[in-house]
């Protein structure tokens, strides 16, 4: 079912793409992925895997590959500390959110076991008096889907001893029926449940209290012994078992107690009976052990003794037979109401065995053996008063089902011996219905109630028979359970969400940062989906790595989580979940790895879409304010309309230039016009420049035909073809190709070298297939045009590590990277000395006349303007030609 919600949950993604980037592939993908939950939710599901394989193609076919993309994300994600922070908080949040709903679940799983407790699947409640059974459970078992059935008397009682009664509940049963019903066999305490619940009670006094309790064991005789029905056959070491409490604060505080025990271990020296608080007449007659076989048995006791005081559980318990027994009122799991005396010679008359919950034991204080009162109250037909009558039963066992309610207050008995004690008139009021597949539940309910609520069968007050599935006398905590798991995931599922929004944060921070770059990157050809690409495989990069680590970890910590807890517990003595409260031996914990799947997903889904936000405002951000802008402004994200250009009816001889152009700014309620009406035509090979003092327009006028700014009127044509009129990917494709530029402030990406800065408009204009096939030419490429700037042996070398001259010679090799049939030079010796500058003269000319490059250059420098093939100057809005 969870499957169906992710696969609607990508195609909402897609959807939200498709609507953002204006993608009709997208959008087809994202109907298609809908197609697919439709077909898998509510149909067959015959064409689910084909529709949801259609939708990927698409999508993946949409994908911008292009090696920038990768290559700038992993190196804005190498080069900050945040990053690696935010991994551990996404990991953080993924590993405690699989680690609590493996918890919960393991809760839900043990928590429901427990709720079902001593019942059974379907709970038959019968109103009807002189029942009979045989013939009832006939057409029960006749009934589908029931596998076998046992029937009850019940009761309310009082549970007594010769101090003080509680209330509680009789329950008598078939034993060999119930054992095929119910889970009683399950929850019967064997005598090594007993000492193992003692060894554990024993290690927690050992860390909690004020006084360490260490156990051993002095040996005091030993004999043979041959099976007689009470004991087990094997050889029985009688001892004196020490406990000695040692004060935490002042250890030479000692105070030492002890029982005379007696031990009978089989032949693989394992304890099968345990006999406790023997006399000291019992053990006098027992012989002494040999001195060599003393010594064997005392090193075995030495052993014990060192695992217990060490508290290692696990290795104190392999000395113990799980078929222990104790020697008085021992419990058999096959036959619980079996007892024996310890003494052979005591006769018991009319025994009436019962069971105790085992808090109820503990509360009243009582051992196997022991006597108990249960009394009730009985109407005298006679005299129509309700009296009270008692009878006498012995405690044979105990039973542990972890779950208060029940081992506080219910009591086990054979049925006869509840005939005629309590107030009923029939043997049997409740039926326990075990089913062979509980998912059939609603089906048998609904048949054994019209088999056995026949009209005969029905009373003036209801029906004869109450069928019940146990969930329904459940219901209210189930509910709770239900309502619990959700809440807390929901809380935890904050952490997460919270990781996502805090990667969120980081990429509005670091698309503020990289406002320069992200305007080199347009400037050079970078498309709007390029552009988001960098920054959502940024954050994706993060949420991907971080669930990854997350999901180990949790995985690792669910598998390890009791090991963990031991750990604290034994060096801490904190208890993650303290066992008088919780009533577990472990901290259940059930491991699912569709769980895992949905996390991860989930957590890669929010990232995607709360990445979205800032790698879309990136994608909008106007390239020529991001170049620009001193300290970059989120203002920056609201780029500016293009106006409709002037149609542009016929085809031009001229190679590049703009016609009739206008440029202004809205300033508040005000318009400032830069320049209007201004035409120039640039001709291959030559050297254009165009002359002005500062803000007059110039570089204005180089963005317009640059392609990085939009006109206000007018046109910018390139081999007769009207620019303007492109889409801005082809705009974006010209700026690559076509047009190279040249910066006053360089405007290099501080992340790359000087090769690798070079190498960036190949990187724009290549996919990863293309990139790998050519890289080697390409490289190539980029050495010689550095060699020709003069930078042999500063390929390597970051902006950092360079003059303001050698960086702008790093430039001019970009702007020749891709082979551009023009380049656009925005002051290029403003930022430069005066020997850098002539200096960059001379090679901006030798390019010329090597290579036959086309230049415009925008430069208040009248030395520089002389040596143009034609210089213009700007003033006052107008360009004026200007003579040498």
């Amino acid at each position: 079912m969870i499957w169906n919600w992710i696969i609607l949950l990508i195609g909402l993604v897609l959807l939200y793409i498709s609507l953002v980037r204006k993608d009709v592939l997208c959008f087809i993908a994202s109907l298609i992925t809908g197609m697919a939950f439709w077909d898998r939710h509510f149909s067959s599901g015959k064409f689910f895997e084909i529709l949801l394989g259609i939708a990927l193609v698409l999508f993946v076919f949409k994908m911008e590959y292009n090696v920038y993309t990768f290559v700038i994300s992993l190196r804005y994600i190498k080069k900050r500390m945040i990053t690696w922070f935010s991994i551990i908080g996404i990991a953080l949040g993924v590993m405690v959110l699989i680690v609590v709903l493996s918890v919960m679940d393991g809760f839900r799983k043990e928590f429901i076991s427990r709720l079902q407790g001593i019942l059974s699947d379907i709970i038959i409640n019968v109103r009807v008096a002189d029942v009979n059974y045989d013939s009832i459970e006939k057409k029960i078992l006749e009934t589908p889907h029931v596998k076998t059935c046992a029937p009850h008397l019940r009761g309310i009682v009082l549970i007594g001893t010769s101090q003080y009664y509680v209330g509680g509940l009789v329950l008598g049963i078939d034993e060999k029926k119930e054992f095929q019903v119910g889970k009683l066999q399950e929850y019967l305490v064997t005598a090594y449940k007993e000492v193992k619940l003692g060894a554990e009670q024993l290690l927690e006094n050992n860390i909690l209290y004020s006084e360490t309790i260490l156990l051993s064991w002095q040996i005091l005789g030993g004999e043979y012994v041959q099976a007689d029905g009470i004991y087990p056959e094997g050889m029985r070491i009688v001892c004196q078992e020490n406990y000695t409490f040692i004060n935490k604060q002042k250890p030479e505080n000692k105070d030492v107690r002890f029982q005379y025990i007696a031990y009978t271990f089989n032949a693989k020296k394992q304890i099968v009976c345990k006999e406790r608080n023997l006399s000291y007449d019992a053990i006098k007659s027992v012989a002494k052990l040999k001195e060599e076989e003393e010594k064997d048995w005392a090193r075995l006791f030495q052993k014990m003794a060192y695992s217990i005081n060490n508290r290692k559980l696990e290795d104190y318990m392999a000395f113990f037979s799980p078929d222990l027994v104790f020697g008085s009122g021992s419990l058999s799991p096959d036959k619980p109401f079996d007892f024996k005396p310890s003494d052979p010679n005591e006769l018991l008359e009319d025994i009436r065995p019962v069971l105790l919950g085992y808090e109820l034991m503990k509360q009243l204080e009582l051992k196997r053996g022991d006597e108990i009162t249960l009394m009730t109250g009985k109407r005298d037909p006679k005299e129509d008063k309700l009296k009270a009558i008692s009878r006498k039963f012995i405690v044979v066992g105990s039973f542990r089902s972890g779950w208060q309610e029940i081992d506080a207050h219910l009591v086990y008995t054979r049925r006869q011996d509840l005939v005629g004690f309590l107030d009923i008139s029939s043997d049997v009021n409740e039926i326990s219905v075990s089913l062979d597949d509980y998912q059939n539940s609603d089906a048998a309910k609904d048949l054994l109630d019209k088999k056995l609520n026949d009209k005969k069968f029905y009373l003036t007050s209801g029906k004869a028979y109450n069928v019940q599935k146990w969930e329904e006398l459940r219901r209210s905590l189930l509910s709770a359970i239900r309502l619990e798991r959700m809440v807390m995931a929901i809380i935890v599922s904050l952490i997460v969400l919270l990781a996502v929004v805090s990667i969120m944060i980081i990429l509005i921070l670091l698309v503020t940062e990289k406002t320069k770059d992200i305007g080199i990157l347009k400037a050079m050809g970078a498309s709007d989906h390029g552009i988001m690409a960098i920054f959502l495989f940024n954050g994706l990069f993060i949420s991907f790595f971080g669930s990854m680590l997350g999901s180990g970890l949790g995985v690792w910590f669910s598998l390890k989580i009791n090991t963990i807890a031991d750990n604290i517990f034994q060096y801490t003595g904190f208890r993650l979940f303290p066992k008088d409260v919780y009533y577990l031996d472990r901290i259940p914990c059930e491991f699912s790895m569709e769980n895992v799947i949905v996390i991860a997903i989930s957590t890669l889904v929010l990232t995607l879409i709360f990445c979205a936000i800032p790698a879309l405002k990136a994608a909008k951000m106007d390239p020529v304010e991001a170049l620009n802008s001193e300290s970059p402004s989120l203002k920056l994200w609201k780029r500016k309309k293009s106006p409709s250009s002037h149609a542009f009816s016929a085809a031009r001889n001229t190679f590049f230039g703009v016609e009739s152009v206008a440029k202004e700014y809205i300033m508040g309620h005000d318009k400032l016009r830069i320049f209007e009406n201004i035409s120039l035509d640039v001709n291959r090979g030559e050297i254009l420049v165009i002359l002005g003092s500062s803000g007059v327009g110039k570089s204005t006028l180089l963005h317009l035909m640059g392609l990085i700014d939009t006109p206000t009127e007018g046109l910018v044509y390139y081999e007769g073809i009207n620019l303007n009129s492109y889409s801005p990917k082809q705009q974006a494709k010209v700026r690559n190709q076509e047009i190279g530029f040249i910066f006053q402030f360089y405007h290099l990406l501080p992340e790359f070298t000087a090769l690798e800065n070079v190498l960036l408009g190949a990187m724009i204009r290549y996919n990863v297939y293309e990139w790998s096939y050519k890289k080697k030419e390409i490289l190539q490429e980029a050495a010689t045009l550095l060699e020709k700037v003069g930078l042999k042996d500063r390929m390597t070398h970051r902006p950092v590590e360079l003059s303001g001259g050698e960086r702008q010679r790093v430039a001019i090799a970009r702007a020749l990277m891709m082979k551009p049939r023009v380049v656009l030079c925005d002051e290029p010796t403003g930022n430069l000395d005066e020997k850098n500058s002539l200096a960059m003269q001379e090679l901006i000319w030798k390019l010329n006349q090597e290579m036959n490059q086309t230049f415009v250059i925008v430069t208040h420098e009248e030395r520089i303007a002389r040596k143009g093939n034609r210089v213009f100057r700007m003033e006052h809005g107008k360009l004026v030609r200007v003579e040498y």
